[in-house]
């Protein structure tokens, strides 16, 4: 068992949050999205593949179906269509 300051927790607490964020349940690369709640309106509704996470920008570059290319996303937009895959077992971890 490892001892230490308050603080050290915190910051490791915070930014396991943080990268949880990208990769809660049914967020893995290759799961199907739909997006929703963008400024573009004619996205909203249409789906993607997850292609990678960026820990820089927090956001996903999501394939658009149809060829219409990559785009980077925010979870916030997107809604997982199918629920098993990594992400499942990453989240029963205690």
């Amino acid at each position: 068992a490892k001892s230490g300051g308050g603080s050290d927790w915190t910051a490791v607490e915070l930014e396991r949050r943080r990268l949880a964020e990208g990769f809660r349940g049914g967020f893995h690369e290759g799961a199907t999205v739909a997006l929703q709640g963008l400024g573009v309106e004619e996205l909203n509704g249409k789906l993607g593949q997850l292609v990678s996470w960026n820990s820089q920008s927090l956001r996903w570059q999501v394939e658009l179906e149809g060829g219409e290319g990559c785009k980077a996303l925010r979870p916030a937009n997107l809604v997982p269509q199918d629920s098993d895959g990594p992400a499942q077992k990453r989240a029963k971890v205690v």
